[in-house]
């Protein structure tokens, strides 16, 4: 199921915020320059400095934020994980 939620999330990113996903060991400085070329706002950060959120007034923001050098985009509520830190459970 699982799987399922993150492949749908994957494939039709949809909404004003959304999981921007870059290339493992970007710095949060070059995620902020992939949203900002993309004309969209960094909403939060994660524990992970290549993975943000971003929100974007266009409908086509996930397309341009793929143009601006992100690796992948999804929904946003997947990367709520990625946000948290390790509780140590």
């Amino acid at each position: 199921m699982l799987l399922v939620l993150m492949i749908g999330g994957y494939l039709a990113p949809q909404g004003d915020r959304i999981l921007v996903i870059g290339h493992p060991g970007m710095s949060e400085r070059q995620m902020m320059a992939i949203v900002a070329a993309a004309d969209g706002r960094l909403v939060a950060g994660t524990r992970l400095s290549w993975i943000v959120v971003a929100e974007g007034s266009s409908g086509l923001f996930s397309l341009a934020l793929m143009k601006a050098g992100a690796m992948a985009v999804a929904n946003d509520f997947i990367g709520y994980g990625c946000m948290r830190e390790n509780d140590g459970g």
